[in-house]
Parts: structure tokens; C-alpha cells; sequence
């Protein structure tokens, strides 16, 4: 299997890919494929950045704090750092959402470009250059995550802990139908997370979009009736069967689509102002309804990353294109390492500052440590450059 993959395009050329060409056609002047900047491209780091730190701060916050409602009432130091910790740390499920609709922006936006030109694209040539960036570090990650909990439940003696996990039954999601789920990017339209890993419920979307979208694209392609109204009866099903997955299709789409729009007008510090208050007031949404708003802030962000006048300095570029070139592999191993930490060393939620600040000095480097190696070692299997792009 890994074979298959080794011929693969780094995933930021197949990002950028086609990009600099004007792909309008004659009698669509306001859709053709928008062109990303080097600057805009920096600025949408700095946002796959900030998305990044919600999901691992309030993933962090979930393992180790107590909730809100348990500090409710209490004026200690302690009590109102729990209070503002969570209340700035909690739009993870937003920033997910998000994270779909730019994955739409930069694989099915030249998905449609080229289905607009009638381009019909070969499918292994298309599964070997999209994949090949998430299955071996998602299948590595997946190994790494299963090595962290059977050594921490089982052979440090911390079962208790990850078999009372708030909500969650670490153990008994380990189960051998729920891993070879995960192989496969089936979560969770089919399977549920394998042991502690629940993030990785995203990239099984994210997976899943990817075929859905050249299917799609295909249709397009062709020109053809029939195989358009199966795709969008199959992707009605789809929706049905699972209302998110269809949510979340329909901003991978939107972001497909966005990247082939021409929209100008607005001033970028209006674009970012209107996309940060949908992102905020999505928290408080219906499901639904707070995924098609983190859609419409995706595309207000963009925009505002596209009309961007200044970049940051180079020394900040540098960070935020490393820490976004890594977000793949910080998605996939965080919770696993972070829960380890937890589970062996603390055991029961923190109770003081010092007990959490100590928990976020140890769990943050070890994620990093291991998002690193997970992308070497990743690298390594596929012969795929192993730097951060």
C-alpha cells in the first residue's frame, strides 16, 4: 500500500497547484480560480494556527479542568483561571468546522476549476497525490496513539482513569473493529475513535470529502445528467443517513467554490471583524446551524487573508508555516500524548494552578516531540520530504 503513495506531490504544491493560471471562462467573468499569495498563504497559516491552539488548549482543558459549571460561584484565583481559561479556549468544535471548509478551499477549489474545463482527472492519480500527505502519519499516529494507551492503562496501571474519562470509555472504545474503522478514515460515519483518540473523527471526514469531492468533480467533467444526479442523490443519502456529514459537505463544498470566486469590495479589517463574530457566535448555534456559520466565516476569512496588505514579520512567518505545516500531525497524536501524561502522573482533574500549569509544561512539548517524529517517520515511509511545508 505505502507504494502506492511514493510518487506523490508534497501537499503544499498540490495546494497551490494551478494557481497562477486564469481559469475563467468567457461567460463567467466572476468565477475563476483565485490565486493564493505568498502572503495570503501566510496569513492562512496564522489561521490554521489559531484554529490549531483551540482544539489542543481546550482538549487540554477537557482532560485536566474541572467544567464551568463545577467552579460556578467561587471568587478563588484558582476558580476564575478555570473560568477564563475555558471561556477563551472553548470554540474547538468550531475551529473543526473550519478546518473542513479550508480543506475544500485548497483541494476541491482546483477540483471544480479544472471539472469547470471539462478536465477529467485520473482517480489513482489523485488518490496517490491527496492522500499520501494523511494516511501514513494518520496510520503512524494511529499506532503511536494505541502504544500511549495500552501502556498507560495496562502496563502503568492507569486503566481506571482512562476507562472514567468524564463522558468516555477509553477502553472500551479500543476495540479491533473501531482501529481498522480508523485505517480506513471511516470515522466516524461508520466506526466510532479508537481508544483515546477521538480528534481524529475530522481527517475520516476530511477523507471521505476527498472522494465525495472528485466524485463530484468528475460529474462536472463530464457534462453529463446522469452521473451528476446520482452523485447528488448519493450525497443526499449521505446527509440523511448522517446529517453532519452532510453539513460539513456542504461547507467543503462552499470552500471549493470559494476558491473559485472573484469577490472584491470590502475592506480586509471588515472581512475579519464579520468572520470572527460568526466564529464566535457559531459556538452558541445549533450544530447544524454552527457548522454552515463557521462556513461563512471561512470564506470572510479567506477573503480577509486575500486582500491582506502587510504579512508578518519574516521570523513570525517562519513559525506559523512551521506549526501549520505540523497541524496534520499535532491533530492526529495530541489527545493520546496529552491523556498519557494525564492518565499516569495525575489521575484526577487539577485542583490548583500549579498542578495544571505543570500538567500544560509537560503535556505541550511532548505533543510537539511527537508530532515531529510522527512526521519524520512518516516522511520516511513514503520517501516524501520530512521538513515542514
Amino acid at each position: 500500500m505505502l507504494r502506492l503513495f511514493q510518487k506523490a506531490a508534497s501537499d503544499k504544491d498540490l495546494e497551490r497547484e494551478g494557481t497562477s493560471a486564469d481559469l475563467a471562462h468567457p461567460n463567467e467573468p466572476h468565477l475563476r480560480e483565485q490565486n493564493i499569495s505568498p502572503r495570503a498563504s501566510i496569513w492562512l497559516d496564522a489561521l490554521r494556527v489559531f484554529l490549531l491552539a483551540q482544539v489542543l488548549l481546550g482538549h487540554l482543558a477537557a482532560i485536566a479542568l474541572p467544567e464551568i459549571s463545577e467552579v460556578a460561584g467561587r471568587r478563588d484565583s484558582f476558580a476564575l483561571g478555570v473560568l477564563a481559561y475555558r471561556l477563551m479556549t472553548r470554540f474547538g468544535a468550531q475551529s473543526a468546522y473550519v478546518f473542513v471548509f479550508l480543506s475544500g478551499l485548497l483541494v476541491g477549489g482546483p477540483l471544480l476549476a479544472r471539472a469547470r474545463q471539462g478536465e477529467i482527472l485520473d482517480f489513482a492519480e489523485f488518490v496517490r497525490r491527496r492522500f499520501a500527505r494523511i494516511i501514513p502519519a494518520l496510520w503512524i499516529a494511529l499506532a503511536v496513539g494505541a502504544t500511549f494507551d495500552v501502556v498507560g492503562a495496562f502496563v502503568l496501571g492507569a486503566a481506571d482513569v482512562y476507562s472514567h474519562q468524564k463522558a468516555y470509555n477509553f477502553l472500551g472504545a479500543m476495540t479491533f473493529e473501531n482501529f481498522g474503522g480508523d485505517l480506513l478514515c471511516l470515522q466516524p460515519t461508520f466506526v466510532g475513535m479508537f481508544g483515546s483518540n477521538g480528534p481524529l473523527w475530522t481527517l475520516g471526514y476530511i477523507a471521505q470529502f476527498y472522494l465525495a469531492g472528485f466524485a463530484l468533480s468528475r460529474a462536472l467533467a463530464t457534462r453529463a445528467h446522469l452521473p451528476l444526479i446520482a452523485s447528488c442523490c448519493g450525497f443526499l443519502a449521505a446527509a440523511i443517513f448522517r446529517p453532519e456529514w452532510g453539513a460539513l459537505f456542504v461547507i467543503w463544498c462552499f470552500g471549493a467554490l470559494a476558491r473559485n470566486l472573484s469577490v472584491g469590495g470590502w475592506d480586509g479589517r471588515l472581512y475579519f471583524a464579520v468572520g470572527f463574530a460568526l466564529f464566535v457566535a457559531a459556538n452558541r448555534a445549533p450544530t447544524p446551524l454552527s457548522i454552515l456559520m463557521c462556513g461563512a466565516c471561512g470564506f470572510l476569512l479567506f477573503n480577509w487573508a486575500r486582500v491582506a496588505v502587510a504579512a508578518p514579520p519574516p521570523w513570525l512567518s517562519c513559525i506559523l508555516q512551521t506549526i501549520a505545516g505540523l497541524s496534520y500531525e499535532i491533530y492526529m497524536t495530541h489527545y493520546p500524548a496529552a491523556f498519557f501524561i494525564f492518565a499516569v502522573s495525575f489521575g484526577a482533574i487539577t485542583t490548583n494552578s500549579v498542578a495544571f500549569l505543570t500538567f500544560l509544561a509537560a503535556s505541550l512539548p511532548t505533543v510537539g516531540l511527537v508530532s515531529i517524529a510522527t512526521r519524520y517517520a512518516a516522511g520516511l515511509a513514503v520517501c516524501l520530504p520530512t521538513r515542514a511545508v
